[in-house]
């Protein structure tokens, strides 16, 4: 796999150029079931939910969604260098907790 197409390279390079968080998909992803998990993940993004927690969520939702509901239409994105060190995609997250 080249430098270019490799996820964990390109992340690095962009954390290395001061980018503070970077959401990437692990792996290749379904069009249609990405551009419902970055409008539900952006939305959340515009009120100000961290990025971990906006994924979490959109990642949740998609799950929920008919014709949606394998890991290869919502597990393969991931945030790295996230304010949310603790948190992972696949982690529960307490809302309480995190003050949303």
């Amino acid at each position: 796999q080249s430098a270019l197409n490799n996820a964990d390279n390109l992340v690095r390079k962009f954390l290395a150029a001061g980018a503070g968080e970077v959401v990437a998909s692990r792996w290749s992803v379904d069009s249609r079931a990405t551009r419902v998990l970055m409008a539900l993940f952006y939305a959340d993004l515009k009120r100000g939910v961290t990025p971990a927690a906006a994924l979490h969520a959109a990642s949740q939702a998609l799950k929920n969604q008919a014709g949606m509901n394998r890991p290869r239409f919502w597990a393969a994105f991931s945030v790295f260098g996230a304010r949310d060190v603790a948190l992972s995609t696949f982690q529960q997250f307490e809302p309480a907790s995190r003050g949303i």
